[in-house]
């Protein structure tokens, strides 16, 4: 009972990590197409 709990907790861990990982990741995407788009009005 104790391992399969822990087994979950770990698994429960490293799902948050991966979805934080993938979240800056988004945030750094969105952000460099926001900056390619700001510089595309700048210069036409």
């Amino acid at each position: 009972m104790l391992t399969s709990i822990s087994k979950i907790k770990i698994n429960v861990l490293s799902m948050d990590t991966l979805h934080h990982r993938f979240q800056q990741f988004q945030k750094t995407i969105w952000f460099n197409i926001f900056c390619y788009l700001w510089t595309g009005i700048f210069l036409f």
